[in-house]
C-alpha cells in the first residue's frame, strides 16, 4: 500500500511540475536626468513575465507582448486603447509602427555586439556569468552599453528562450531601431537568462543610467488568457501614435 501511495504521489507531483509555468517579476529603474533644461525624475517600474510551453508573455504598464511559437504568432496588446496587433514570426517591427513614424523617415540601423566578459557573480540566489552588450545606432549618435548578468539555473529551457524568444523581445523593446539578422545572432550568444543588468545610454553628451533585476522567479500556473489577446479588444493593423 505504501508503494502504491508513493507512486501515486510521484505521478501527481510530476504532472503538476510539467503543467507549471514560470513567473518572473523584474524591477526596472531609471535615474533622474536633465535634457535641454527639462528635468525628468527617476522612475521605477515592475515588469512581469510568464514562460510556458513554447510561449511567453511580457507584461508592462503600457503593453503586453505575447509570443506563441506553437502558432508562430506574436501579439502586441495595448490595454489603454483596448487594441492588439497579431503578426506572424519572424516579424518586421517597421511594418507595425505608426505610418507617421515610418513615412519619409529612415529608421536608424543598430549595430549590436555581445561579448562574454569572463566574469562571474552571485546575484540573489543565482550564480551568473557576465556579458557586455554594446549597441550603436549607425548615423544616430546613440550608444548603449549594458553589463548583463546571466544564469542557466532556471526551471525552463533557457536555450529555447535565448534562441527563439529573447530576440523577438529585443526587436519590440528597440522598436525605433532596425536590427538585422547579424544583430539578432549577437543576442543569441547570450547563454542563459538575464537576471540583472546595468545600462548606460549616451547621446550628445547626455547619459541615462538604467538598471533591472529579477525580484522573483517561481513556478506557478499562469492566469487564463495570459498567452493570447483579450476577446473584447479590437484587432488593428498598426500601433497608433498614442
Amino acid at each position: 500500500m505504501k508503494k502504491i501511495i508513493l507512486i501515486f504521489t510521484l505521478v501527481f507531483v510530476t504532472a503538476a511540475f510539467l503543467g507549471a509555468d514560470v513567473y518572473i517579476k523584474i524591477k526596472k529603474h531609471s535615474d533622474a536626468v536633465e535634457i535641454k533644461g527639462r528635468k525628468i525624475p527617476a522612475q521605477d517600474e515592475i515588469t512581469e513575465m510568464w514562460i510556458g510551453d513554447n510561449k511567453l508573455a511580457n507584461i508592462s504598464a503600457d503593453q503586453r507582448i505575447v509570443i506563441d511559437l506553437t502558432k508562430n504568432v506574436m501579439y502586441l496588446i495595448v490595454p489603454q486603447s483596448k487594441t492588439y496587433i497579431e503578426t506572424g514570426l519572424p516579424f518586421d517591427m517597421a511594418n507595425l509602427l505608426p505610418e507617421e513614424l515610418t513615412q519619409g523617415i529612415a529608421i536608424p540601423k543598430a549595430a549590436v555586439k555581445v561579448t562574454p566578459n569572463g566574469q562571474t557573480k552571485q546575484v540573489g540566489k543565482w550564480k551568473c556569468s557576465g556579458y557586455d552588450i554594446n549597441v550603436d545606432l549607425v548615423m544616430g549618435g546613440v550608444n548603449m552599453k549594458t553589463e548583463a548578468w546571466v544564469t542557466q539555473d532556471v526551471p525552463f529551457d533557457w536555450k529555447l528562450y535565448s534562441r527563439e524568444l529573447y530576440p523577438h523581445l529585443m526587436k519590440v523593446a528597440m522598436a525605433r531601431m532596425a536590427i538585422d539578422e547579424n544583430g539578432i545572432n549577437e543576442y543569441k550568444k547570450i547563454a542563459g537568462f538575464q537576471v540583472a543588468a546595468k545600462t548606460t545610454s549616451s547621446f550628445r553628451g547626455i547619459k541615462i543610467y538604467m538598471t533591472n533585476e529579477v525580484q522573483e522567479l517561481s513556478e506557478k500556473k499562469a492566469p487564463a488568457g495570459t498567452y493570447t489577446a483579450p476577446s473584447d479588444y479590437k484587432k488593428v493593423a498598426r500601433l497608433s501614435m498614442q
